[in-house]
């Protein structure tokens, strides 16, 4: 899930002073969610300062007014709707709890600290993917998720205090599954990435090459609205790797089903493909998803695919093959 992901991304950059721990954790992790539940209701609009960052999942804003003297460390991000959760406002921080803690005594201080604070709430509790312990407190559309991890200097305490928006204003791409239009999109793209390549694959797609980064790794000149990245790379033969050119591009991640959209870009791929090309075996493909051979063993087109949660981009991989050169 993107909550879990942000926390493990965030554990680092926002810590207090693990070695310094506050004489009394209970009164300072009270006061600071306690501030933070008055301001989540109208989804800390006062507290909201400068905005600092703009991403793809989430805007990231100063924070300000009474919320930023009760909790220094808070930080405050509206969190986009994505595949699942809805949009939040989140106000979140770190805190080091005392040293020689064990992750035990550290989830019976989650518990008695913050427990009696949202003794209304609904208390749902578990292992994340890292797992760690978490307690998910819930009441209408506020919440309060806390959950701790080990350092040297002692756990460190993650708390987010959020409230869901009424309705989703701004959500991640792709995080539905593809519309109609897109998809037809998505099969042009292909279809103009094959044909660009295929044409550029005899010359190693020398008129292709963008930015060099080395000798033999390039940025691709070719540019698609759902085909992200593209590149281009060489490889010198070795006892194990025969020397080739390589035009890679890759899609964005979608949460449509992989066993149904990775056999359509598949059939858009072999429909774009010149009579010349076959599909390769099973013994011939290898590790590959999906491989077509041309006739003349020179060039192939590679399908493979990299899922992760509920996502799943894939990779159209060109290549020209250079014998014993």
């Amino acid at each position: 899930m993107l909550i879990f992901a942000l926390a493990a991304v965030l554990a680092c950059s926002l810590r207090l002073d693990a070695a310094t721990p506050a004489a009394d954790p209970a009164s300072d992790v009270s006061r600071m969610i306690r501030a933070a539940l008055v301001q989540a209701p109208s989804a800390f609009a006062a507290s909201r300062g400068k905005r600092l960052s703009v991403a793809g999942d989430e805007d990231e804003y100063a924070v300000a007014g009474s919320l930023r003297a009760a909790c220094p460390p808070c930080k405050l991000a509206d969190e986009y709707a994505d595949e699942d959760s809805h949009e939040r406002w989140v106000a979140s921080f770190n805190y080091s709890l005392p040293k020689g803690w064990s992750q035990a005594r550290a989830a019976e201080f989650i518990a008695t600290a913050i427990g009696p604070i949202v003794r209304n709430y609904s208390l749902r509790t578990g292992a994340d993917d890292d797992g760690r312990t978490y307690f998910d407190w819930k009441h209408g559309r506020t919440f309060v998720y806390a959950y701790s991890w080990s350092t040297k200097t002692g756990p460190i305490l993650r708390v987010r205090i959020g409230q869901y928006l009424p309705k989703d204003i701004h959500v991640v791409k792709y995080s539905t599954p593809l519309t109609d239009a897109q998809k037809t999109q998505l099969d042009t793209d292909i279809k103009n990435l094959l044909a660009v390549s295929l044409s550029n694959a005899q010359q190693n797609f020398v008129t292709l090459r963008g930015k060099a980064y080395g000798s033999d790794v390039f940025d691709a000149t070719v540019h698609f609205s759902m085909l992200g990245s593209c590149r281009v790379d060489g490889w010198a033969k070795t006892a194990s790797i025969s020397p080739k050119w390589i035009l890679s591009c890759d899609t964005d991640a979608f949460v449509d089903g992989k066993n149904v959209l990775e056999p359509a870009i598949a059939h858009t791929i072999w429909m774009a493909l010149p009579g010349s090309f076959r599909e390769a075996s099973a013994a011939d493909r290898g590790s590959d998803d999906y491989r077509w051979d041309d006739a003349s063993g020179a060039v192939s087109v590679m399908l493979n695919s990299q899922s992760y949660g509920k996502r799943t981009n894939y990779t159209i991989s060109i290549y020209h093959f250079l014998g014993d050169q």
